[in-house]
């Protein structure tokens, strides 16, 4: 009976660190130890003035997953979450916040497209999204952590 005790206190103490369920890491808090996928997001502003805040809506084999911290668009905003090893059909929404503080997503033509990628058990999955250019275009680069 010790060892299953001992399996459930393991259980909770991965729960509470936020990587084994749909939690937004702050952008300051780096890399969540035991995901196998992480997101992180930023865009390129001219200035303060256009450094609203922004956030990225992700979805997982069409469910909604989470969303990153809303932060101003320039700032590294992370996400991330352990998920079984194969491949997953993931969506990104990106939304910002109008001056009248109205949450939008941005256009659709604008949205990173649907694609699945592959997690692997071990390892991570790095989807690093980099808006630009008023929102208007974005780069999407995966990379493979080991």
């Amino acid at each position: 009976m010790k060892s299953l005790g001992a399996f459930w206190l393991a259980v909770i103490a991965l729960a509470a660190s936020g990587c084994g369920g749909f939690k937004a890491l702050r952008a300051d808090s780096g890399a969540c130890p035991n995901c196998n996928f992480e997101l992180e997001s930023s865009e390129a502003v001219p200035g303060l003035e256009e450094d609203s805040p922004a956030y990225v809506q992700i979805y997982i084999d069409g469910l909604p997953a989470g969303r990153t911290a809303a932060l101003p668009k320039s700032q590294e905003k992370k996400w991330g979450r352990r998920l079984p090893a194969g491949n997953h059909l993931f969506r990104f929404e990106y939304w910002t916040q109008a001056a009248g503080g109205a949450w939008a997503p941005a256009e659709a033509s604008r949205q990173p497209h649907e694609r699945f990628i592959r997690v692997e058990r071990e390892g991570r999955a790095k989807i690093v999204l980099k808006f630009y250019d008023g929102g208007r275009k974005h780069s999407f680069q995966v990379l493979r952590e080991p």
